[in-house]
């Protein structure tokens, strides 16, 4: 079977119908922007990248509103916002990733955003690391915090707060260090080293609940409660870029142009290869990144949800 006619269903511990995974997402691949369901992917918007360089735009979050943010580039990156059909940029000074291709998060709660931040070369602030702050409504200065680490994804889980994975290297990520977004507080660190031994984990993805999905290079999406049980595994295959939870699925993208959409307590999945939901993503397959989901926490509180310690 040619590879563009994949569309595959696997059923792990429980059965469910093609109705059951209508879910609408998107897709940050190959400098494109793809959204729609699995039936296709039908509107689909080219990410500007300076000539100049071989930068590729990575991961991207979507705000209530439908703009859409994205972590455009590597060495010199710029927080790349689509609004009302037209592109505009923002950058920070000091701002980059090492150039890993599933380097980079992003997260938002509709008026700050977040994103990750390595040491690199080249210019001298380039060597400053953490997680960089930028206020969309231009009324609070634009911060970096964290310095004591270098994240490689974050994301803003449903529960309100901010988690970091952190380091690069090999075997990478192997801590999440949890913060307060309203005022960047550190809260606490979780070894995923203690939980899972010497392995190495890519993306992050949390629900409402604080049960953390974590993506790994060898296929595995590990789900785990707030006290560090292991609920859930679930082996796709892939070699793992991104995870996010969005319209109530558990979404991960691999390293080949392939999309698995699973339930939350991760019983089964469905993959499609994003060629197959639109052309104009190349049939040979490159790393896919989810278009993850602004989170309104506007009516959530802040509470010791880490009373009982991991680490």
């Amino acid at each position: 079977m040619e590879r563009h006619q994949l569309k595959r269903s696997f059923i792990a511990l429980a059965l469910f119908s093609q109705a059951s995974f209508a879910t609408n997402f998107g897709v940050s691949s190959e400098d494109k922007l793809g959204q729609g369901t699995e039936a296709g992917l039908g509107t689909v918007v080219n990410i500007p990248v300076a000539n100049d360089i071989s930068e590729s735009a990575r991961d991207a979050v979507k705000l209530s509103d439908g703009t859409i943010l994205v972590y455009n580039g590597t060495f010199d990156p710029k927080l790349s916002v689509y609004a009302n059909n037209a592109w505009s940029d923002l950058t920070f000074s000091g701002w980059s990733t090492v150039n890993n291709g599933t380097y980079g998060g992003i997260a938002s709660d509709n008026r700050f955003v977040w994103v990750t931040d390595m040491s690199t070369g080249g210019d001298p602030d380039d060597a400053l690391h953490g997680i960089v702050q930028i206020d969309l409504d231009g009324q609070m200065p634009d911060f970096r915090f964290a310095e004591d680490i270098e994240p490689i994804d974050l994301t803003l889980g449903k529960d309100g707060l901010l988690y970091a994975l952190w380091p690069g290297g090999s075997p990478e990520g192997r801590f999440v260090n949890v913060y307060n977004p309203n005022d960047a507080s550190f809260i606490k660190t979780i070894s995923l080293a203690d939980i899972f031994g010497h392995t190495g984990h890519r993306s992050i993805a949390v629900d409402e609940n604080s049960n953390m999905y974590i993506a790994d290079w060898d296929g595995d999406i590990q789900m785990i409660d707030r006290n560090g049980n292991v609920l859930h595994t679930l082996d796709v295959g892939g070699s793992l870029y991104d995870v996010d939870i969005v319209d109530g699925k558990v979404i991960a993208g691999d390293r080949f142009g392939d999309v698995y959409i699973a339930d939350l307590q991760l019983q089964g999945y469905q993959e499609y290869a994003i060629s197959d939901l639109n052309a104009q993503f190349d049939d040979f397959g490159h790393g896919v990144f989810i278009l993850g989901d602004s989170v309104d926490t506007s009516n959530i509180i802040i509470d010791y949800i880490f009373a009982d310690d991991f680490e």
